[in-house]
């Protein structure tokens, strides 16, 4: 690819100084044929009978002229063609890098810089969580509608992690609360999922631990979140103060896995729990608490 790149500089390079050199015979051929037109026209009067000869020489280099003006516009036409060429190449190889450049990007920024957004964002378009609609999902977000309707039916949501909205629009199928507001780190998710959007839902891209409230709620949800908080008990202790109405819940759903003992530890050193259900379906479990 480089060397056919460097025999297209070549022949453009070569095709200029082919046009120069043209440019240059032409220039001659006018003086040339100035000086005969000058000698044409003193032998015609010198001699009459003889200026036909004088003719067909002035249209010969007439001729010539218009034939080096030919190739002239030739060779510029096949240098626009190969400039042409070059600059789409250097279009292709601009978008190529650039393709390149903004994957080294977001590799950078979910596995050394670790930021939370890059990595949901990635995750999301990947289809890494496509299965949020799947039967065990349900059965499990299910719970969490349950607890709703039990301990504040009609209230006020706001959940964490709310990803597709699969809870608002499968679940609860968008009735049974007053008002919603989802809220995901990922905004890749939260552009997708703003049809779902209306007077009582609200999509908002935010970050859990830093989410600046602008009302209470009756219930909060961490919809499998909670344990990418690097401080839970502060996380639960700015909720309630800040988004919780007096006698609000959460409701907190957490996947079982090497740390979850450790973070349902820092879970209940905060709150009291109402009720624990799990949901175990032979590959993945489990649990979900109302708690105060």
């Amino acid at each position: 690819m480089y060397g056919y790149r460097i025999n297209q500089c070549d022949f453009v390079n070569e095709s200029v100084g082919f046009a120069r050199k043209c440019v240059y015979n032409v220039r001659i051929l006018r003086i040339r044929f100035t000086f005969s037109y000058i000698i044409y026209i003193v032998y015609k009067h010198t001699n009459p009978n003889g200026f036909t000869i004088f003719q067909h020489t002035i249209n010969y280099q007439l001729s010539t002229i218009n034939y080096q003006l030919s190739t002239i516009s030739y060779q510029l036409s096949a240098i626009n063609y190969q400039l042409s060429t070059i600059n789409y190449q250097l279009s292709t190889i601009h978008s190529i890098f650039m393709s390149i450049l903004t994957s080294i990007q977001d590799f950078i920024q979910r596995k050394i810089v670790r930021s939370q957004k890059a990595r949901w964002n990635h995750q999301y378009a990947q289809g890494k969580w496509d299965g949020l609609k799947d039967a065990p999902e349900l059965e499990r977000q299910s719970i969490i509608k349950e607890y709703f309707q039990k301990y504040k039916d009609a209230g006020s949501m706001l959940e964490f992690g709310c990803g597709f909205g699969v809870l608002p629009d499968v679940i609860f199928k968008k009735e049974g609360y007053t008002h919603y507001c989802g809220v995901d780190v990922s905004d890749f998710v939260i552009q997708k999922i703003q049809t779902l959007a209306d007077s009582r839902h609200i999509f908002e891209i935010g970050d859990m631990e830093n989410y600046n409230f602008k009302e209470k709620y009756d219930v909060i949800v961490f919809n499998e979140v909670i344990n990418y908080a690097q401080n839970i008990p502060k996380l639960i202790a700015d909720c309630r103060q800040h988004g919780l109405k007096e006698g609000g819940i959460f409701i907190i759903s957490v996947h079982d896995y090497k740390r979850s003992d450790e973070h349902w530890r820092d879970i209940h050193s905060t709150m009291r729990v109402l009720e624990t259900r799990r949901v175990d379906n032979g590959n993945n479990r489990w649990q979900v608490e109302a708690l105060v």
